[in-house]
């Protein structure tokens, strides 16, 4: 993973100058933004973002990194794309077909043998970096693209399904065929004509590609029940914790030394009827709560 200890942004001219090396620091604060915007749940859809999360995320950027410069475009939607590239290529390394790979907890690190790295590097190209470079930020992301992920493998899944079937089909039409023309040539060589599939073959290879679509068929309405019932609790959980903030909002405004008691009100009233703000505010340190609000008290927000 890119990272960087400056927090200046390192902007490379020509072709990459939208490319920017981006510090640990500023990986885990968008991750924690992330992690926010799903869990207020008005920028999140089945398969990405909604319309309007890049702003959200760069005024929560612009609160916890004030000195960093990102912008919502070209910076953290590039850098989004490009953790969630890596995340999927790790998602493989644990979670795919391929057997030898393994995971330490305790240093966030994929782990194998060098053989099994070696083999899977043939068709993966890239790989190899992950057998020494950590990815701290995987659970997190499992959150953040995972429902995006079991989507796309639902898909590949049915798609291997169906090709499985079609070279089935081919491999029992061949074997008849041959069989068919043997049997022809020992019984009688007046006869020139071939015979295709009888009923029964055609039945049993017509049950057995059935079946397979049926499995898939009820593992996809079992995957999309599951996801439904999480995103029915992540909106009823987002609710509550909004309620539960607006009832918390005027004893975390009342600890904000050097405002009165109308200035409190006034920030109040403008962090209670944004979304945006309420999230920023009650995720920022106590320095970053008192900044905010001289921002919007002074009419900058």
């Amino acid at each position: 993973m890119e990272s960087n200890t400056d927090t200046i942004m390192d902007v490379e001219r020509g072709a990459g100058r939208n490319k920017r090396k981006w510090s640990e620091e500023e990986d885990e604060k968008l991750v924690e933004s992330l992690i926010e915007l799903v869990n207020n749940g008005a920028y999140k859809a089945d398969n990405g973002f909604k319309p309007g999360y890049l702003g959200f995320l760069e005024n929560s950027l612009s609160v916890k990194l004030p000195t960093s410069g990102l912008k919502g475009k070209p910076h953290i939607e590039s850098r989004i794309k490009t953790l969630k590239k890596d995340f999927n290529m790790v998602y493989d390394l644990r979670y795919g077909s391929t057997s030898g790979f393994g995971w330490n907890s305790e240093n966030q690190l994929v782990t194998a043998s060098r053989d099994v790295w070696a083999e899977y590097a043939k068709s993966h190209v890239g790989v190899l970096k992950w057998r020494s470079t950590p990815f701290p930020f995987f659970d997190d992301l499992a959150i953040i693209f995972g429902k995006d992920r079991a989507t796309g493998h639902n898909a590949e899944s049915a798609m291997e399904a169906e090709e499985n079937i079609n070279l089935e089909e081919a491999a029992q039409g061949k074997n008849d065929d041959s069989s068919m023309q043997a049997s022809d040539e020992s019984t009688s060589r007046r006869s020139s004509k071939r015979k295709k599939f009888d009923a029964e073959q055609m039945a049993e290879v017509m049950y057995n590609a059935s079946k397979m679509i049926a499995a898939e068929f009820a593992n996809s309405t079992k995957v999309m029940a599951a996801e439904f019932a999480s995103s029915t609790k992540l909106l009823i959980a987002a609710e509550t914790d909004r309620l539960e903030k607006k009832e918390k909002l005027m004893d975390e405004l009342s600890k904000i030394s050097d405002i009165d008691v109308v200035q409190r009100f006034k920030a109040a009233k403008k962090i209670a009827d944004s979304e945006n703000l309420m999230v920023l505010f009650f995720g920022a340190s106590d320095a970053e709560k008192k900044q905010l609000v001289d921002a919007i008290l002074a009419g900058e927000i």
